[in-house]
């Protein structure tokens, strides 16, 4: 919940914001944001920025937001342990809250497609393994035809095996807050 109402030097984290949307979408939710205006009816330069940062990861990442459901699980963290945000209303305490490699987030878009949602921005080279679309874990039947990283044109490596699905982040990509992979299966 937030103050739907004014009040000075209090402006939303782009970043709390899209990971606080992909929490409530891989959840099956929704979510009102108060984006509020001053009394003279004009909006803060900082709010301004943020919804503009908002609005271009949604156009990177909409596919995947717009129209889309939950999966069959919400997400997958380290040691199977599901690192959430913090709850409450969107503040400075989700803003810097910290992420791994190892935390994902699922929707399916509206045309039955999975994208698998890191919630953070992992470094060139890095090695991530989505344990949640392993063979041996019996949650995704399909088999994968690619793997490709929202945003960029770049191909991914990846292969899928036993203990999960591992990609190769690729280098040169200047994504932020949390990247998507679009799951293109036959």
């Amino acid at each position: 919940m937030c103050d739907w109402f004014y009040g000075p030097n209090f402006v939303y984290s782009s970043d709390a914001v899209i990971r606080y949307l992909l929490e409530i979408v891989a959840r099956d939710g929704s979510f009102g944001l108060s984006i509020p205006l001053r009394p003279d009816g004009s909006m803060d330069e900082a709010c301004h920025e943020m919804l503009h940062e908002v609005g271009e990861w949604m156009r990177v990442n909409g596919d995947g937001i717009y129209g889309s459901s939950a999966w069959k699980v919400l997400g997958e963290g380290k040691d199977g342990k599901l690192n959430t945000l913090p709850g409450g209303r969107i503040g400075q305490w989700q803003a810097d809250h910290v992420f791994y490699n190892t935390d994902f987030r699922f929707t399916v878009g509206k045309d039955g497609t999975l994208y698998a949602w890191c919630m953070t921005v992992p470094k060139a080279g890095d090695k991530l393994t989505i344990v949640s679309l392993g063979t041996n874990k019996g949650l995704f039947d399909k088999k994968i035809r690619s793997v490709e990283l929202m945003g960029t044109e770049q191909s991914v490596d990846w292969k899928q095996n036993a203990d999960g699905l591992e990609i190769v982040y690729p280098d040169s990509v200047d994504l932020k807050t949390a990247v998507g992979f679009r799951i293109v299966c036959e």
